[in-house]
């Protein structure tokens, strides 16, 4: 699921809560970027710290990219002001 996923939605965030130990699952996780991969049982504390972390890192991409998306507008700006001024 987590390839499918990272193939065809590669920005959704991933978490796997899984009761195995195996470490080819953990490996598998890793390589299509799952976020965390935590074992059973988990306490609602470590739920709740998780998607808090979890919700500052998307917040972050965000901000990230809206920034990109601002600078490349006034670099666009830029670019058109040289043209006519030169």
């Amino acid at each position: 699921m987590s390839q499918l996923i990272y193939d065809q939605y590669p920005a959704v965030k991933v978490i796997i809560r899984s009761g195995s130990e195996e470490f080819e699952f953990a490996q598998k996780a890793i390589r299509y970027h799952v976020l965390e991969y935590i074992l059973k049982p988990v306490s609602s504390k470590e739920i709740v710290t998780l998607l808090q972390k979890t919700k500052t890192l998307i917040d972050e991409e965000r901000f990230k990219k809206r920034d990109l998306i601002h600078l490349k507008s006034i670099l666009r700006n830029l670019h058109r002001l040289l043209e006519i001024n030169c």
